[in-house]
């Protein structure tokens, strides 16, 4: 039956598929009890089965039938799964498995530069940015802006987009939405709120609809025709959400929208980013080639990494101004630098800022 909805979408052009709680789509047939309920992460009878393992190899199969030129190019299918460890990870990720699994290690992480570098190196050993893509937020954990702060999600938003491989961006962080947080109690809809009696908030402020104008009973997310009254939807939106909506930040040189344009637009266009000709390796199975970053060396909260041909990237964790490396051009910097004597060169980079350099 799954092969069939597959194929259903899959003639009909679609690209590939997200798979939910990938981790866990068989359970012992006994369903027997498990010693602590709350480590869901680890194998277990319920998570990370054998039997999984073999249905994504049929699913692997079943994409790979389907011509990859033109559009929309390989068929792919990208597994929610979450691990205790890279041990736990690594089997989704063997020849004939899935073409991707998300890592989660910067949605774990704190913002310190040791946090990170540790996130970032983990991943490295066992798998390139492309089988394991980055993401910094999705619809289970509080928004990177309340996270961090803004300031450092537009930090983070350009690191994300500086590692080697794929990246996936959660909707409405290109807008720098902050989590909701004063969602009445009868309007939540998560299940975890309800089962818990309100002891556990749950994840609705995450998900809360976008704002695509700056007015309106739903900010444009419910759109209709002329003559039609929008429905409302099906969480509610706070006051001065339009301030943070796409039209109020088309345009507008300092919004998170136009950041996470740059940046893309540089990403799509610079040789040294996205895979990059290093050897990042791809969404296939052939193991990743020669390292496509290299740290620099730099003080203990600056994270500091090059790309070839001529790219790097420098962010500030710190409380203090951080001179800026020798470069050619500032391709990209999450806030204002700071200029030196001579310019921005011997300028620093301000606290909970990230700069893109052309070398």
């Amino acid at each position: 039956m799954f092969e069939e909805i597959l194929r259903f979408w899959l003639d009909r052009g679609i690209g590939g598929f997200r798979v939910d709680v990938a981790h866990g789509l068989y359970k012992d047939p006994d369903l027997a009890d498990v010693a602590d309920a709350t480590l869901t992460n680890r194998p277990s009878g319920y998570y990370h089965r054998d039997e999984t393992l073999q249905v994504y190899r049929s699913w692997r199969r079943l994409l790979e039938s389907y011509p990859a030129g033109g559009f929309p190019g390989p068929r792919i299918a990208i597994g929610e799964v979450w691990a205790d460890s890279a041990d736990t990870l690594r089997p989704y990720l063997q020849p004939g498995g899935l073409p991707q699994v998300f890592n989660f290690e910067l949605v774990r992480a704190g913002w310190s530069a040791q946090e990170l570098r540790a996130a970032i190196d983990a991943t490295n050993t066992f798998a390139d940015g492309s089988r394991a893509p980055w993401v910094l937020g999705n619809h289970d954990v509080d928004r990177p802006a309340t996270r961090w702060g803004s300031a450092a999600a537009r930090a983070a938003a350009l690191l994300l987009l500086a590692l080697p491989g794929s990246a996936y961006i959660y909707q409405g962080e290109e807008l720098g939405l902050p989590e909701v947080t004063d969602i009445p109690d009868a309007a939540r809809q998560d299940p975890a709120f309800r089962r818990t009696g309100g002891k556990v908030a749950g994840r609705d402020g995450c998900r809360v609809p976008l704002p695509w104008d700056r007015d309106g009973s739903s900010y444009g997310f419910s759109r209709t025709d002329s003559v039609s009254s929008p429905a409302s939807p099906w969480l509610p939106q706070p006051a001065g959400w339009g301030e943070r909506s796409v039209a109020a930040q088309d345009g507008d040189p300092d919004s998170f929208l136009t950041l996470y344009r740059q940046a893309l637009r540089i990403r799509r266009e610079h040789p040294a980013l996205g895979i990059g000709p290093a050897g990042a390796g791809s969404a296939s199975d052939s193991p990743a080639g020669p390292s496509a970053m290299q740290w620099r060396t730099a003080p203990g909260d600056a994270l500091y990494f090059t790309r070839d041909p001529g790219f790097a990237f420098l962010a500030n964790l710190g409380t203090a101004p951080l001179r800026l490396p020798e470069f050619r051009e500032v391709l990209l910097a999450s806030g204002p630098l700071l200029p030196g004597s001579s310019g921005l060169a011997g300028g620093s980079l301000p606290p909970d800022t990230a700069v893109w350099l052309g070398r």
